[in-house]
């Protein structure tokens, strides 16, 4: 049976314990055919090995993710692995990072693997250790399908020259 979309809420919880993430591959064959997925951690207990999980059992057929991983403890690492399963048919991908531990590397590593096919993306940094070289490696690393790009920058490392430098569609 086909769904159009789906909704992983886990906000709140302790994610990182070994139970939960051998659980995630029970949702496998009910996220086979989403095609708009929603995932909420919001302050959830989520390590980096947590986020690779998540990445590892996105499911393959996405057009569209709107994932919030605020106020959760993913650094670069975690979030570059999670970044590195995303499914080649996005088209349009929210990512809100307030609050976490990802700066310069994460971001970097997060664009280089952006899919060909993206036509929106915003990212919200809100209070992380992203600076100048993450914003400016997700505005170059931008697939040239990127129609539309948000990023929000406040509370961030991000000069005003940063900003300058990612004159591409919108940064707010």
């Amino acid at each position: 049976m086909a769904h159009d979309d789906a909704c992983l809420d886990l906000s709140g919880m302790p994610f990182s314990t070994g139970s939960a993430l051998s659980a995630l591959h029970l949702l496998d064959p009910l996220l086979a055919d989403i095609s708009s997925y929603e995932i909420n951690i919001d302050g959830a207990d989520v390590g980096d090995i947590g986020f690779e999980a998540l990445g590892r059992h996105l499911p393959p057929r996405l057009l569209s993710l709107e994932a919030n991983f605020a106020g959760t403890h993913v650094s670069d690492e975690g979030f570059s692995e999670f970044a590195r399963h995303l499914p080649q048919t996005l088209v349009h991908l929210e990512a809100g990072l307030n609050s976490t531990q990802v700066g310069d590397q994460g971001i970097s590593a997060f664009a280089a693997y952006l899919p060909s096919s993206l036509k929106t993306l915003a990212v919200i940094l809100y209070n992380t250790k992203v600076g100048d070289k993450g914003a400016l490696a997700l505005a170059e690393q931008a697939p040239a399908s990127l129609q539309m790009l948000e990023v929000s920058v406040d509370k961030t490392k991000v000069s005003a020259e940063g900003l300058a430098a990612t004159d591409r569609k919108s940064v707010v």
